[in-house]
This record gives C-alpha cells, sequence and structure tokens, in this order.
C-alpha cells in the first residue's frame, strides 16, 4: 500500500533536526593550488611583513627628498647616478647626498635614501640625473608591511577561500592550507531519467538534480560525489545507498522521496537505517525525506 502523509512536521524543526545530525568536517591539508572553493579550518596570523623590504613603486630615481626641494621644470637639479638596483638584488649602493641610483617598480630601496623621482620628472645623461620636480620623503616608496604586517590575522575559520583569500595565503608563502573535508555524495533517482549527452528515449527526461546539487554543494565548499542515477529498484537502490554511505559524509538524493508505489527512499531508509522524519508543511517540498543510512545523515529531496 503506498503511504499516505498523515502529519508534516513544520520548515524550521525539519532544519533543527537536520542540522543536530549534520557530520563533522574532517581537517586536512591541501595545496595551496587545490585549496579554492574550500573552507579555511584555522586561523591564519602573518608570520612575515608583506612586503619583506621597502620597495619603490614607480620607476625612477631614488634620492634623498631635501637635495630635491627646489627643482623645477624650468630648473632641474643634478644629482650624481651612482648605479642601478637590479630586480631581486640587494642594493649594491647606498645613497648621499647629491646622489642617485636608477630603481625599477618592486626594486629595494637603497640605503641612504627616501623617496622616489618618477622617471617622468627625471632625465638621465651619463652619469648625472636631472629631476625637474620635489619629491617628499617616503614618496613613490612602498614601506616594508605596508601590505601585511608580521602578527596581523587575516583569515578565520570558515572562511570561503576565493580568489582574495587564495592570494592572501600566496602572498604569505603558504605551500599548504588547512582545509573542512566534507564529502557529499549526489544523485538522482528515476528510470526515467538519463545522463546530459545520451540520446533519450521515449518519456525520458535529462538528470539536471545531480548537476545541480553538486554544483550547490561545491558551492558551500565541500565536496561533491557524484553517483549518477539510481534505478527505482529495491535492491539496487538499497546498494548504491549502502555504497553511497561507506564512501561519503552526508549523501543528498534527488527524488523517490513521495509515497507512491514506485518511491522507494523511505522503504529503504527504515530497512537499513533510521527514517527520522518523512513530510514536511512546505509547498513545494512535502516529501523531503531526512533519515540516517549506516550512521550517515541522508537527505531526499
Amino acid at each position: 500500500m503506498p503511504k499516505e502523509f498523515h502529519s508534516l512536521i513544520p520548515l524550521d524543526a525539519a532544519k533543527s533536526i537536520v542540522l543536530q545530525h549534520l557530520p563533522a568536517a574532517r581537517i586536512a591539508s591541501v595545496p595551496l593550488s587545490q585549496a579554492a572553493g574550500s573552507i579555511l579550518a584555522e586561523k591564519i596570523v602573518s608570520t612575515i611583513d608583506v612586503p619583506g623590504f621597502s620597495r619603490a613603486s614607480m620607476d625612477g630615481f631614488a634620492v634623498q627628498a631635501e637635495d630635491t626641494i627646489e627643482a623645477r621644470e624650468d630648473r632641474p637639479i643634478s644629482l650624481r647616478l651612482v648605479g642601478r638596483v637590479a630586480m631581486g638584488r640587494l642594493p649594491g649602493v647606498e645613497i648621499s647626498s647629491g646622489e642617485a641610483a636608477e630603481v625599477s617598480t618592486g626594486s629595494m630601496i637603497p640605503p641612504g635614501s627616501d623617496a622616489v623621482v618618477m622617471i617622468e620628472h627625471s632625465q638621465a645623461h651619463g652619469d648625472e640625473v636631472q629631476v625637474r620636480r620635489p619629491v617628499y620623503a617616503s614618496e613613490n616608496i612602498q614601506a616594508a608591511g605596508s601590505d601585511i604586517s608580521f602578527g596581523e590575522t587575516l583569515l578565520y575559520p570558515g572562511t570561503l577561500l576565493q580568489p582574495r583569500e587564495i592570494g592572501v595565503l600566496a602572498a604569505l608563502g603558504c605551500q599548504e592550507v588547512p582545509v573542512r573535508m566534507l564529502k557529499v555524495g549526489v544523485a538522482s533517482t528515476g528510470d526515467e531519467l538519463a545522463p546530459p549527452g545520451q540520446a533519450l528515449a521515449a518519456g525520458q527526461i535529462y538528470d539536471i538534480n545531480t548537476y545541480t546539487i553538486a554544483s550547490a554543494v561545491a558551492d558551500c565548499g565541500a565536496r561533491p560525489q557524484r553517483y549518477g542515477i539510481l534505478p527505482d529498484e529495491k535492491q539496487a537502490m538499497a546498494g548504491a545507498l549502502q555504497k553511497m554511505a561507506g564512501d561519503c559524509d552526508l549523501i543528498l538524493v534527488s527524488g523517490s522521496t513521495s509515497a507512491g508505489a514506485g518511491d522507494m527512499i523511505y522503504r529503504v531508509m527504515e530497512e537499513m537505517g533510521e527514517l527520522i522524519f518523512h513530510g514536511v508543511n512546505l509547498k513545494p517540498g512535502k516529501p523531503t525525506i531526512f533519515g540516517l543510512i549506516e550512521g550517515k545523515p541522508c537527505l531526499g529531496l
């Protein structure tokens, strides 16, 4: 006999029951290159300054700002060019009054200098630099720790790691990232379903829900495991659900949750697990089902 819905629990009660049975996420360390879309498991505190040194924020010449006070477009001042600071290298020069060194955006600021004259406002001739505009102390210099300072808390547990957060972790030199791991098995049920790409037989439609739900799972930071289409046959469905319970932390199944003769989920759940509720006071969604299969929470949509 088909089952009848004699009582429906309120939506809030259904949510509360599901939340009480959610599995605890495992914590694992994954490579930074694979961390996008995951949920951060631990607080991230910087152990370095970023940048770790004061660097030029413009191409130009490192100088002592005081030397440029009188520089004008029509009356440039002349400084002695004492060298060039290569990118990614320690400065091989030290700047004294009346001197300048060529720098590129991102190169270290040589000792003794406290400003950078933009290349647009200067010109080198042999071993001299003509400066046509004054600069103030620290102009065009990015100070050490100005992006991120040592000891600064940057990210908190529960953060969804998106491109911005991945960039922050890369700036800190993190090769591995602690994340929460939750494997969610996803499947659809129904003999009328066919996987996308397969020719449709009479009476069939394409499986939409497996792909939609799996994408939603990934969007929440969990890892979906697709099990495709489960047949409307009791033993086959029981075997598939048992495998999902063995492989995953949580099971999400679409279809076969109502009370018709061909609906199997609640029967399988009653026999091989625990049926906690079947029916929610919600339209659409009245035949939503929830229970445990081998101790793993299973939500039937």
